[in-house]
């Protein structure tokens, strides 16, 4: 299919734009009909997306496919990640949005697996459609809502059950739902909830918590991570590594099963804050090394001897990366009131994945005007800003109910003291 030479950035990015869009439209249904059936919604479009997208007899209708794909995609995204962190209990939280990000990653080696084959992009567009939405589907079928989504909506009696059916017949479950309600019982009735969940983000904490988050998950996006898994096949071009860059590609995609698989094991262990400084000051300085191989190479420095270097850089940076963005995530939906969670998210992902769009659009005129290892070190340079935050701002939630972390924000405890008193299970 034949496309203009600079068609490939738009057609990436044109994902994630239609990933902004669907958040943004879909922040009122999403308070109104919950994360469970937001879900089951936009599924069936997800499916009719790829399959468009496999079938599609021109340009013109292939973008489009791609620009649905975001919009379905990033309502998903959005509300997948609010429904683990709403039912998870606080001890294993962590553990649970990380296993959300496994998954993620192994559908990011499945891709790279099937475009490094001999399928054609129609019929990995095919696998990809029914290997992401019939499964979810069924098992989403299988599933009660969220406990506080439902809370929020003033059906105690089903949120009861969905505590109950997600924590076992034998939790004593009256303190995590005492929790809950005090949160919500001030909320009206029916449509006036959802309302009332924008009208709360108007409150001094919330909007602190919500402006320091904007700016995280904004900022995020200019940390290199949606640039190597969009672009990592033209970055090991132009570094001229020594072996295969589908190879390499696929074995970045592992290292991504592993850094998250990692994170499982030390976020509810290390804390939050000690993962996020950590991850962030290592990603700085595997980008500031890799700008340095760029650099080097540029100025007419034989590097045929450390050709591997790229791709160790790559790992360790990948590694990391995957390690730090599941904590953020997690840490995103634990700062959030209960009470506007649903609300505030959706416009967080809005925020989010404009930055994706405008840092994979971005990349290769920034790559072209500052070089690559200009645009490696800006990366770099963001990581250590994300690190200030992180120490300046960010509490540690590890093991807190979430309404009492949000207990402890409206007694302007949270985002100025490093420790939240634990007064969970």
């Amino acid at each position: 299919m034949p496309r203009p030479n600079q068609a490939p950035a738009p057609a990436g990015s044109l994902v994630f734009l239609g990933s902004a869009v669907g958040c943004l439209l879909w922040t009122l249904p999403m308070a109104w009909m919950g994360q469970r059936w937001s879900m089951l919604v936009h599924l069936p479009v997800f499916l009719a997306a790829w399959l468009t997208h496999a079938l599609a007899p021109s340009v013109w209708l292939l973008q489009t496919s791609r620009f649905f794909l975001g919009v379905s995609a990033g309502v998903i995204e959005a509300a997948s990640y609010s429904y683990v962190t709403e039912l998870a209990h606080s001890r294993v939280r962590g553990q649970l949005v990380g296993t959300a990000d496994t998954v993620r990653q192994l559908g990011v080696l499945m891709v790279y697996s099937l475009g490094s084959s001999s399928l054609s992009w129609r019929q990995v567009a095919l696998i990809c459609g029914c290997v992401t939405t019939i499964p979810v589907g069924v098992g989403l079928l299988l599933l009660p809502n969220s406990p506080r989504w439902l809370a929020t909506r003033g059906r105690m009696d089903e949120c009861r059950a969905s505590l109950a059916f997600f924590r076992g017949a034998r939790y004593d479950c009256t303190s995590e739902m005492e929790a809950v309600v005090s949160q919500t019982k001030d909320d009206g009735k029916d449509d006036a909830r959802i309302f009332q969940q924008i009208r709360r983000m108007r409150e001094p904490h919330t909007l602190r918590v919500f402006g320091l988050l904007a700016f995280l998950m904004f900022s995020v996006q200019f940390t290199g991570n949606i640039v190597v898994l969009s672009y990592v096949v033209p970055i090991f071009n132009a570094a001229k590594v020594d072996i295969s860059s589908y190879m390499s590609a696929i074995v970045v995609a592992g290292v991504r099963i592993v850094g998250t698989v990692f994170s499982l094991s030390v976020v509810d262990r290390l804390g939050r804050r000690p993962a996020l400084v950590t991850a962030f000051l290592l990603c700085s300085g595997s980008l500031f090394l890799l700008g340095m191989f760029f650099f080097l190479q540029k100025s007419g420095v034989s590097m045929e001897k450390v050709g591997w270097f790229p791709v160790l850089t790559m790992m360790v940076f990948t590694f990391v990366t995957c390690v730090g963005h599941p904590v953020l995530n997690l840490v995103r939906g634990e700062l959030l009131p209960t009470a506007v969670r649903n609300a505030a998210n959706s416009l967080l992902f809005f925020i989010f994945f404009c930055g994706m769009f405008l840092a994979s659009h971005s990349y290769p005129a920034t790559a072209s005007t500052l070089g690559e290892e200009g645009a490696f070190w800006m990366y770099g340079g963001v990581c250590l800003v994300i690190v200030a935050a992180v120490v300046v701002f960010i509490p540690e939630t590890r093991g807190k109910v979430l309404e009492n972390i949000a207990k402890k924000g409206d007694e302007n405890k949270i985002l100025t003291s490093p420790e939240l008193d634990d007064a969970g299970p």
